[in-house]
């Protein structure tokens, strides 16, 4: 399943995330867009425990570390600190990829850095 931080609010309850849990689905997250970190804050931390992969560029990781008092300038602490939240599902890890244009694209699995 994948979805944008926009679509959290449409009806979609949380037995549906405990299904996909269930039966081992896997659970994605965009972060859609800066100004969506900032109007979504609660809802993205609502709906995390449940996400496995969360995607997004440099300018959404800005803008989430902004909404979440984290240091903005660095990409690496937002990418490892978005995937050390807790986890509904401890069986696998959270995977996070933050594409930083030009430069390598920061990807933390399991709290390791790759880029």
């Amino acid at each position: 399943m994948f979805m944008h931080i926009c679509m959290i609010y449409a009806p979609i309850k949380f037995t549906y995330f405990t299904y996909l849990l269930t039966y081992y689905r896997y659970v994605a997250l965009t972060l859609s867009a800066a100004h969506a970190c900032h109007s979504y804050k609660d809802a993205v931390a609502e709906i995390m425990p449940f996400v496995d992969i969360v995607f997004g560029n440099r300018h959404e990781a800005k803008a989430y570390a902004a909404a979440n008092q984290l240091c903005r300038d660095d990409i690496v602490d937002t990418a490892r600190h978005i995937g050390r939240l807790p986890k509904a599902n401890g069986c696998r890890g959270r995977i996070v990829l933050i594409t930083c244009g030009c430069q390598p694209t920061v990807v933390i699995e399991n709290g390791v850095v790759h880029r």
